[in-house]
């Protein structure tokens, strides 16, 4: 390790807030290897702050622009790269151009200037002719873009960034399009994909270099101990997310109000925009079903949540995914898991540690494959158990993947 190496981490809202508890894990990897971490957080109001060592520098910036910005990013109509990007989209990516499409262009690349000017001074007051910077973008955003532009100006920069899901597919765009992906893959030193889907993904649809996709997966820390017990009833049902449109959270509750003659309780860890509509639905579910909407909490209230009453199954019915952290802290407990075939959740879930939907399940499908684990044999729960443990240990180990994530960062 260079021992004048910093590290510029920018985030959307870590460690304040309750977003991104993925990079509790990650950052104290990156902690150890660099002589100095750099964390440019984009969440300005939450008071939340997680624990983070206190040799860490922490700057707060906007990541949304005003109204007046959007009326100035119009000016991106004479830049080069605006134009670059139209005819990419028009006869590489073969989209058909639209309103939002062009505003976005405007937007996006308005605000990677913008955020540009603001990194290269936080960059500044850390750097000296011995330091060796390491940008990294924990998202393919305009954050991302704006690390492009820092590339270009400073080539000894090392500058890379993560994709994981929202970040990756068109499809999870209301635009079916996500800005200049192209662009940041080439103009990047790497990034780093958390799923096979996703680079497979970013090679055929964004047209990216294969040799500027890598896979490096997330990973959990799981110091419990784990103990798998006997089930008893009633059987816990156990999700977290957001109680957004695309986690679909309407789906489990609907799909639970036709087990009339089940009992059972539902835990969902999360909030949203949705969950008036949500609750108007639990509403009207058998009485034999408990919910409890637990809402927004820290990372260690649910690692603590699933030691003390061991959930039996964990489910998501997400539209789009990269690979749900979710799930990978419910098998760290040995915990099955119910979920979509969308994104790279395949290549977490299968038969063995759970059970795969396909991407549009009807209530009635998630109801049956519910009613499926309820059926099993206590010698079969046990298997899943096991087969779930085993998936993380496997795969999604914290000390495995970013051991091998910094050693990449490193290298590049």
């Amino acid at each position: 390790m260079n021992n004048k190496s910093t590290l510029f981490l920018i985030t959307s809202g870590f460690p304040y807030g309750y977003g991104e508890p993925f990079l509790e894990n990650e950052i104290d990897y990156l902690i150890k290897r660099f002589n100095k971490v750099v964390i440019i957080s984009h969440n300005t109001s939450s008071q939340y702050k997680r624990e983070i060592s206190d040799n860490v520098d922490i700057y707060r910036l906007p990541y949304e622009i005003s109204k007046l910005d959007k009326l100035i990013s119009l000016t991106s109509v004479f830049k080069r790269l605006f134009w670059e990007e139209i005819k990419h989209i028009r006869y590489s990516l073969n989209i058909s151009l639209s309103l939002g499409i062009i505003k976005t262009l405007f937007i996006s690349l308005y605000n990677a200037k913008r955020l540009n000017k603001q990194y290269a001074k936080i960059i500044s007051k850390h750097s000296n002719s011995n330091t060796e910077n390491y940008c990294y973008s924990y998202w393919c955003n305009d954050s991302a873009l704006a690390l492009t532009y820092l590339k270009l100006k400073n080539p000894k920069f090392k500058t890379f960034c993560r994709i994981h899901g929202w970040d990756v597919y068109f499809e999870a765009s209301s635009i079916n399009y996500l800005p200049f992906r192209q662009f940041i893959a080439d103009k990047c030193d790497m990034i780093f994909a958390i799923s096979k889907a996703g680079r497979n993904y970013a090679i055929d649809k964004w047209r990216a270099k294969p040799d500027q996709i890598q896979i490096s997966r997330l990973g959990i820390s799981n110091n419990y101990k784990i103990v798998f017990n006997k089930y008893e009833k009633p059987i816990h049902l156990l999700s977290c997310s957001n109680i957004i449109p695309l986690k679909r959270l309407h789906l489990i509750a609907e799909a639970l109000k036709q087990m009339k003659n089940v009992k059972l309780k539902w835990t969902h860890f999360g909030d949203g925009t949705e969950r008036n509509l949500v609750e108007s639905i639990i509403k009207t579910l058998p009485k034999s079903i408990e919910v409890t909407l637990k809402g927004s909490v820290s990372n260690n209230e649910i690692y603590s949540f699933h030691n003390l009453e061991s959930p039996n199954l964990f489910i998501n019915v997400s539209s789009t995914e990269g690979i749900p952290v979710s799930i990978m802290e419910a098998m760290s407990f040995g915990i099955p898991a119910i979920a979509t075939a969308v994104g790279g959740t395949p290549e977490i879930v299968n038969n063995e540690n759970g059970y795969l939907l396909s991407k549009d399940p009807s209530t009635k499908d998630i109801a049956e494959v519910i009613q499926e684990f309820l059926n099993l044999s206590e010698q079969e729960r046990l298997n899943k158990q096991k087969s779930a443990y085993k998936t993380w240990q496997e795969k999604y180990n914290a000390k495995t993947n970013y051991t091998q994530f910094v050693e990449d960062i490193l290298s590049l």
